[in-house]
């Protein structure tokens, strides 16, 4: 029940009535007397007994974001008018939407036993992502994403954002002490959790639980306290999704806990408006990956690693069982079963177990070693023996999940990248050269120089909406010129020559890295954000690069000397995730969900894929030194398959 007042704030607005509260604040409906028109006012709630320091702190917070949302200006964010102080306290003016909370709708819907179909749940959150998309424009991150956040409006069903009470203006941490975690706890980000500071992607997070429970009926992570709730957060997935229809796939994106490997807000676009079969809501301007921008009607696939739900398989599960039999009666045994090859095209000749999952693969350029990045560290094995070398080398820091791993082809010096390092490594004495070229940023892609040993990282900002690419000379230790920053989305690089031009992925722009600007020549746009995941053959003669569309994929050769396409796969039915030639460059490699081998002169495949034995698989590909052999990812091993009949 709603109460009624007839109060003056200052000498401009009249309260009338309260139509909500919160934690931190009730906001009332008001009139303004001198435009006369209807506001809505947020008054905070303080105890009679708080501090002046405390009232002083609520009073900043309040003052922030104010000043933060007014920043915005989108029709899917409520505007702000007006910053009123009374008794010491501000009262903020924003516009009226007459409307219910995308909680209180979602509660009135569970209690008849409905819950949203995909095509409703789509719209609101293309309206949410629209209005976050114009706050991180603006460099502003919401942190308290919520259904009661999330205004739908009852004139046009609309949802519009609001209360951006303890949103993060980037670059602005006065506000937050070290540590602190601050936000809904029920919608929190793992990367939160685990104490990083807030991104976009945490936002983005917080919008595939919101989707996650219009849809299913429920939430998608709980506990009975907070360190079960945070528990099921970092380390469990979501219960199946069954009702969700398209939005599964978006839900799954947004979902993925890796904030750097999370469905972009581009990306969830473009698949929330495929799925809703309407553009997305005026006032946000073209986007790089809208739909009408893409030739031919094709839809383009959202960028970044498909999500995957990790399942244990039922080996899996037997395994652990008689793991923990054997340990507890004090005996020490390493278990490594293999599971059943699925094809027999190319002889597997061994599965090599790394006991935990691994994400980074490289094959030595001289001594034969094959390198496996795990959660932990490193396993190196010996190609021609089969056999392991050593225990797992170890990577220090707060998140020491191997990402990328890529042997110099002229030292053979290995570069080891987390999701926050950047490591040089002695191949020979598999140690770290300190200190690292990177620490403590956010980490997307390396790669080396065909010639030179000159390695490129690419990084993203806090805010996760700039990229910034950076080279060293490896043998050195040393830096080479100012950081490039690049005017387009990548997550991907490659180098040219001895690292004289650089290639970014995902709009696949080439930059004069002497003058860190785009370079006068580039390579043909085949459509926009074309070109994924560009590698280089050993030679540098040759680039490939990956087309992504909705569950299709298409691979394409360009020369770096005309910059012209020789070749291209044609369409596959999946999506293909990386790419590795062989080391004489007359083979290429593509992973996904099956491992598809190529010649590289005439873009035909080479017999057929290889299957997955396990599905869930990295889609990571590597040769051996001669070409005979390929090592290919799953998530607790390597197979090693018998390739020698395609010489």
């Amino acid at each position: 029940m709603v109460r009624v007042v007839n109060t003056g704030i200052g000498d401009r607005y009249r309260l009338v009535r309260e139509i909500g509260r919160g934690g931190m604040g009730v906001v009332w409906q008001a009139h303004d007397t001198v435009l006369d028109r209807v506001v809505a006012i947020k008054q905070v709630l303080l105890s009679e007994a708080a501090s002046p320091a405390i009232r002083q702190d609520m009073a900043d917070r309040m003052t922030i974001e104010a000043r933060a949302a007014a920043k915005i200006r989108h029709s899917r964010v409520v505007s702000i008018y007006d910053v009123v102080m009374a008794d010491g306290t501000p009262w903020i003016v924003m516009e009226y939407v007459p409307s219910k909370t995308l909680h209180d709708v979602l509660q009135e819907m569970r209690a008849q036993g409905r819950t949203m179909d995909d095509q409703q749940a789509a719209r609101i959150g293309l309206d949410v992502l629209s209005g976050l998309s114009a706050a991180h424009r603006a460099g502003i991150i919401h942190r308290d994403i919520k259904t009661a956040n999330i205004l739908i409006s009852d004139d046009d069903g609309r949802a519009v954002l609001t209360d951006f009470g303890i949103a993060q203006i980037v670059g602005n941490s006065t506000m937050t002490a070290t540590g602190m975690l601050i936000g809904s706890m029920d919608y929190m980000a793992p990367e939160r959790v685990n104490g990083h500071k807030a991104e976009a992607a945490s936002d983005l997070w917080a919008l595939g639980l919101i989707l996650y429970s219009a849809v299913e009926g429920r939430p998608a992570f709980t506990g009975d306290t907070v360190g079960e709730l945070f528990a099921a957060i970092l380390n469990r997935e979501p219960p199946p999704i069954v009702r969700a229809g398209r939005l599964g796939r978006v839900i799954e994106g947004l979902l993925v806990k890796d904030p750097t490997r999370r469905m972009t807000a581009q990306a969830a676009e473009a698949a929330l408006s495929a799925v809703t079969g309407t553009p997305p809501p005026t006032g946000i301007g073209p986007h790089p990956t809208s739909t009408a921008a893409l030739p031919d009607n094709k839809v383009r696939l959202p960028r970044g690693r498909p999500p995957r739900t990790r399942r244990i398989p039922v080996w899996g599960k037997i395994v652990s069982v008689g793991l923990a039999l054997v340990l507890a009666a004090g005996l020490v045994v390493w278990f490594r079963i293999p599971p059943d090859p699925v094809q027999t095209s190319f002889p597997r000749i061994a599965w090599l177990s790394t006991a935990e999952e691994g994400a980074g693969l490289a094959v030595s350029p001289f001594q034969g070693m094959l390198a496996v990045g795990t959660r932990s560290g490193v396993v190196f094995w010996d190609l021609k023996d089969k056999k392991r070398i050593g225990e797992t080398s170890m990577v220090d820091g707060n998140d020491a999940l191997v990402s990328n791993l890529v042997y110099d082809r002229n030292s053979g010096i290995l570069a080891v990248a987390t999701h926050n390092q950047l490591q040089i490594w002695s191949a020979n004495e598999r140690r770290l050269i300190e200190p690292p070229l990177v620490k403590d940023e956010s980490l997307l892609s390396v790669a080396f120089s065909p010639r030179g040993s000159v390695i490129a990282a690419i990084k993203r900002s806090v805010s996760g909406e700039r990229w910034h690419m950076q080279r060293w000379d490896a043998l050195k230790h040393q830096s080479l010129g100012e950081p490039i920053d690049a005017q387009y989305e990548h997550s991907s690089i490659a180098l040219l020559g001895r690292g004289e031009l650089l290639i970014a992925g995902e709009n696949l722009t080439v930059y004069d890295t002497k003058t860190g600007r785009e370079h006068t020549r580039q390579f043909r746009q085949i459509m926009r954000d074309f070109g994924e995941q560009p590698t280089v053959s050993p030679d540098g003669k040759t680039i490939a690069v990956i087309l992504k569309m909705y569950g299709r994929s298409e691979i394409f050769l360009f020369s770096t000397e005309t910059y012209k396409d020789i070749g291209r796969s044609g369409v596959l039915d999946e999506e293909v995730e990386s790419l590795a030639f062989s080391r004489d460059g007359s083979m290429l490699a593509s992973g996904g969900d099956t491992v598809r081998l190529w010649d590289t002169r005439s873009v035909e495949q080479l017999g057929p894929p290889l299957t997955r034995t396990e599905k869930k698989g990295k889609g990571r590909a590597a040769f051996s030194s001669d070409g005979k052999t390929l090592a290919t990812l799953t998530r607790t091993g390597v197979e090693l398959w018998d390739i020698s009949s395609l010489g």
